[in-house]
């Protein structure tokens, strides 16, 4: 665990460029990715989740499959670091591997009644194979919450 303590020091936003890019460079040795995945403690919060992103966009579809619904939830706030990068690491997943655990998370954000992440959800419908693999009733959906999606992230860029 000493080990984590050392690399997430250095992925802080505090933190200088040099110790970021060493902390990215070191991480690459951690097997377990979750470390990564949104830290939430006293020490490691928002404050290491730009360069968290980082980390989890350069692994392989393979080792983030068993994270899937983990980094959809990473899509719930625009305002989150690390919020575009991981949507651009999801957007180019591989669809098959992508689009059950998607499914899961918009029924999932609908049963809650959080419109707002599914309208960042929305977004990954610009994927057009992803976007062919959804059930109709999902389509339809989705393309509702596509027009917010452009207006609420359009505040954020």
């Amino acid at each position: 665990m000493n080990d984590i303590d050392n690399i997430m020091k250095k992925l802080d936003w505090n933190a200088s460029e040099k110790d970021k890019k060493t902390g990215i460079e070191l991480a690459k040795q951690v097997k377990n990715i979750e470390y990564f995945i949104q830290p939430c403690d006293a020490k490691y919060n928002k404050n290491v989740w730009d360069c968290c992103a980082i980390i989890l966009h350069n692994r392989t579809d393979e080792e983030l499959e068993p994270y899937i619904d983990k980094l959809l939830q990473w899509l719930q706030d625009a305002n989150w670091p690390g919020f575009n990068t991981i949507f651009d690491r999801i957007s180019n997943m591989n669809t098959k591997i992508l689009v059950n655990r998607y499914v899961y998370c918009v029924e999932k954000a609908l049963k809650e009644g959080d419109y707002v992440w599914l309208n960042y959800l929305s977004g990954l419908i610009k994927n057009k194979e992803l976007y062919n693999l959804l059930p109709n009733e999902q389509k339809k959906l989705l393309k509702k919450h596509y027009k917010n999606y452009e207006k609420y992230i359009t505040n954020y860029i």
